[in-house]
Order: structure tokens, then sequence, then C-alpha cells
């Protein structure tokens, strides 16, 4: 009996004990629960943006066997860049390629939202010359979040913006470069 009675007065003790335990291990699984979900969350948006590159990739695939012409191919490649959500583009960009009666220069073949003034400064870009230049010249991806500097290329009134100069490369050779304006 008297180990009855003691294990009766323990056992407002005891109980709490255990629920301070059960508390914790809830606490617990309360936060592992929250960074799973987390981690779900943030794997679903990779997976929604590796598709989304995937179909911009299709979409650039399936122009370049399209029976169109080669301008036609560089307008529709670029609108497709352009339209692209990831890159918070500010819908201006230009494709150029590489002269071949004029080695070391570029030619701006294909451009939207760019203005006349860029157009015409911008027309035939020398390797080295600005930052498309300089991404045909080092064969590198160019991203400058503002405007320095490195570029040359400027004029009265012209707005804010960043860019990102991603060179045109087969086996090594650079046929051209792509540059996109971003916001800053």
């Amino acid at each position: 009996v008297q180990s009855l009675l003691w294990s009766i007065d323990l056992a407002p003790f005891t109980l709490a004990i255990f629920a301070r335990i059960a508390g914790i291990r809830q606490q617990s699984l309360n936060d592992i629960t929250i960074q799973l979900e987390k981690r779900v969350v943030d794997r679903a948006k990779e997976i929604r943006t590796s598709f989304q590159g995937q179909d911009i990739i299709n979409a650039l695939l399936r122009i370049s066997i399209e029976r169109i012409s080669l301008d036609e191919k560089l307008n529709h490649s670029l609108d497709i860049l352009l339209s692209t959500p990831q890159l918070i583009s500010q819908k201006k960009g230009g494709i150029f390629l590489a002269d071949e009666k004029n080695p070391g220069t570029l030619q701006l073949k294909a451009q939207r939202g760019l203005g006349k003034a860029l157009e015409e400064m911008c027309q035939n870009i020398e390797f080295g010359e600005c930052l498309c230049g300089q991404a045909a010249q080092s064969g590198e991806i160019i991203y400058k979040e503002s405007l320095d500097d490195q570029h040359q290329h400027c004029f009265e009134g012209m707005t804010p913006h960043g860019h990102y100069c991603v060179p045109i490369k087969l086996d090594g050779e650079i046929l051209g470069v792509i540059v996109l304006y971003i916001n800053v």
C-alpha cells in the first residue's frame, strides 16, 4: 500500500515529465515538418525552372530546323529569349553575328527595343569594343548589374540597365553574341 501511495503522489510529476518530453518531441517534429515543406517548395521551384529552361531550348531548336531565313530565325529566337521570365529583362536585346567579310567584327542582325540611337551605334562592333565585343573577344559570358566604364556605347538619356552578353560559340569559334538588357 505504501508503494501505491508513493506512486500516486509521483503520478503528476511523472506525467509532467512525459508531457514535457512529448512536447519537445512534438516541437521537433513540427520543426522538421516545416523544414521539409520548405525543401519541397524549393525543389518544386527548381523543377519548374528546369522545365521552363527545357521549353526554351526546345523552342529554339524547333526554330533552328524551320524552313525560314536566318534573319527570321534570329528574330524569333530573340523573341523567345526576351519572353523568358527568369531573366527579368527589359524586353530589350540583340543578336550579333561575326562578320565573315570583316573578321573581328560583330554585326547586329536582330534587335528588339534598342532604339534608333543604339541600333546605329551598335550596328558594327569590333571584338573587344564595349561589352558585346568584350564577350566576343574573351568567349566568356559578361554580366553587368548596371552601367559602368566598360559600357562604352552610351548616349544622353540612356536609362539605367544591366546586361547579359553571351557569346555564341561552335568548336571554340565565336559565331556571335546575344545581348539581353536586364532591370537594375
